[in-house]
């Protein structure tokens, strides 16, 4: 869900980023306030990307496109970690940064094909016009 990849999103940041850069000390109320703040930013962010993306054409593909900018940058951040343990955390923060620019550009370009036709959205057909059975029966 949504608010899983958004903690999800500041745990990673919390524990790769704000820990190991803010050279303070951290008690648990500094951390739970940094990884508060985090959500808040990154749902604001993620948010003011939707504002970009908002001549949709239906319901799950918003879901759909907002959902890909809140988990783009939490699978960028893992897979990142898992595959170059000697990465620092400046260049996970720069190509994390690449990543969520990369995804909203993949966003608008696909809003922007829905807008202009080139991709069509069929929606599904929910009458029971022409049905043979009566499906409006109860049991």
């Amino acid at each position: 869900s949504l608010s899983t990849s958004l903690n999800t999103l500041a745990g990673v940041v919390y524990g790769d980023l704000a820990k190991p850069l803010i050279p303070i000390k951290w008690t648990n109320n500094h951390s739970n306030l940094c990884i508060k703040a985090i959500v808040i930013i990154s749902g604001l962010i993620i948010t003011a990307g939707m504002f970009t993306l908002k001549k949709s054409t239906g319901g799950f593909q918003l879901f759909t496109t907002f959902t890909s900018l809140t988990s783009g940058f939490t699978v960028f951040v893992f897979a990142f970690g898992l595959f170059w343990r000697k990465s620092n955390s400046k260049a996970t923060l720069a190509g994390a940064i690449v990543g969520v620019i990369t995804t909203v550009w993949i966003g608008i370009g696909n809003q922007n094909a829905t807008a202009t036709g080139q991709i069509k959205y069929l929606p599904k057909i929910v009458s029971i016009e022409g049905c043979p059975n009566n499906l409006s029966q109860t049991l």
